[in-house]
């Protein structure tokens, strides 16, 4: 890294990735890792192009005013999981919802849009529900860590992880290093989660070609946990979609409180990684639907919001103004003067994960809601549920793609009454704003979800034109 050449810059901006932005003498955009808005730093190249430089601070000449102390032990070795922990919270909070402003109306052409203060937690250590490890090894002996400068970097402990997860990392160190791998080594990814209960689940992903190697070893590990599950596959690019639960201990299911029903979960079903903003933002959402109509929910996973919706108006019978009436049957004894009504509440989950789907269903069917759930692509259940049975309301949480094509062309094409779009890449929100056209954004209600990185959540209500 010595021979490597240094460079001066003040740092004005931060990457979506929560790196410093700076210029170079000749211009170019330089994204430093470590620098926080308002420093003046020399830094290390790591990357250069004609366009972009990639470096990593060796020097703060001079500190910004907002500069704190990160708390981590590992940000200076260089983990790259909690950037902004080292500048101001508040100051954060700001930029956050300044650059949110910024990206819708350059890649959304949005001008002057009504974005709302962020709204907050009170964690903002601590918060995580879930973390991913490396495990890889290091000498002699196999450790756990995260990636950073495309090398792992060893951990011991974690502070955006829960302290259910944060209490067995010790403990999990020290059984992984008591591991003698063979010389080819074993290596794999640990997934913690906080089950709901104040205790940790793990699952270990690894290679088919491992396990039976693994398998040597995992008395050690399943021991620390209150649910254990390793997983196999053929890459661990696919440990979401195509893992294989070869070994199992405890109870490893994840226990989710919806509108004051506990819903249990599979320990690989999605989730918000902070539990009190999910609830904020369900909350926000719900105050967003009448109940007096159908509501589809694309890329709901176990439906979060769908089955509180349910909940909330099928289960307490709010008084509501009934969708359809139909006349008494005059010619029926007794049905003079009976009123039918139809139910006027419906529900309707989509996802692709099938095992999110069938918890769906489950508490659809155990609490007699109405409606029903598919596992879908979100373009097949748009075609199916939107061009034949027009919802009123539209909840979209995709992942950090976005919408697709035919997902936008379908709404487009039906303008339902209400569509909620949940992101967490304002980028990419922003240019699936501008296909929406025939929609208008009402409303931007940023929340941060994750605290000390540069990401958040945004809910956008949009309106037909």
């Amino acid at each position: 890294m010595q021979d490597k050449p240094q460079y001066i810059t003040k740092i004005y901006d931060f990457s979506s990735s929560g790196w410093g932005v700076g210029r170079k003498a000749d211009y170019r955009v330089s994204l430093i890792r470590g620098a926080v808005i308002g420093d003046t730093v020399e830094f290390t190249v790591l990357t250069d192009s004609h366009t972009l430089t990639n470096g990593i601070v060796s020097k703060i000449i001079e500190p910004s005013p907002d500069r704190i102390k990160h708390p981590c032990v590992h940000y200076d070795d260089g983990c790259a999981g909690s950037l902004l922990g080292s500048y101001d919270y508040h100051k954060g909070i700001e930029w956050k919802r300044n650059n949110l402003r910024e990206v819708l109306r350059r890649i959304g052409k949005i001008e002057n849009p009504n974005i709302e203060d962020i709204i907050t937690g009170e964690r903002i250590w601590g918060y995580r529900n879930r973390i991913e490890l490396q495990i890889f090894r290091t000498e002699d002996v196999v450790d756990m860590g995260y990636k950073s400068d495309r090398k792992q970097l060893p951990i011991c402990d974690c502070l955006l992880a829960m302290n259910s997860i944060r209490q067995v990392l010790p403990s999990l160190k020290k059984a992984l290093a008591t591991i003698k791998p063979k010389p080819s080594g074993l290596s794999g990814r640990m997934l913690l989660r906080d089950n709901g209960h104040g205790q940790c689940v793990g699952v270990l992903f690894i290679a088919r070609q491992q396990e039976k190697e693994w398998r040597l070893w995992i008395g050690g590990l399943k021991e620390l946990f209150a649910g254990w599950q390793m997983r196999t596959m053929f890459s661990l690019d696919h440990r979401f979609t195509d893992s294989v639960l070869v070994d199992s201990a405890g109870d490893a299911a994840i226990y989710r409180d919806i509108s004051g029903k506990e819903i249990m979960i599979d320990t690989m079903c999605f989730s918000q990684t902070n539990d009190e903003i999910e609830v904020k933002m369900r909350e926000l959402v719900l105050k967003e639907l009448s109940p007096d109509g159908r509501l589809l929910e694309l890329y709901g996973g176990y439906g979060h919001i769908g089955l509180a919706f349910g909940f909330e108006h099928n289960l307490k019978r709010y008084p509501i103004k009934p969708a359809v009436e139909k006349p008494p049957n005059n010619d029926a004894p007794g049905e003079e003067n009976r009123t039918v009504v139809e139910e006027a509440v419906k529900i309707f989950i989509t996802d692709v994960n099938k095992e999110a789907i069938k918890i769906a269903r489950r508490y659809i069917n155990k609490y007699n809601l109405s409606g029903g759930s598919a596992p879908l692509d979100a373009a097949v259940a748009a075609r199916r549920f939107l061009l034949q049975d027009t919802p009123q309301y539209v909840i979209a949480d995709p992942p950090r793609s976005g919408l697709s094509r035919e997902v936008i062309r379908c709404l487009n094409e039906v303008k339902v009454k209400k569509l909620i779009y949940i992101s967490c890449h304002p980028a990419v929100l922003a240019r699936d704003l501008d296909l929406l056209k025939e929609y208008e954004p009402k409303r931007f209600i940023p929340f941060d979800m994750f605290p000390q990185t540069a990401e958040m959540e945004t809910v956008c209500i949009l309106e037909r034109r």
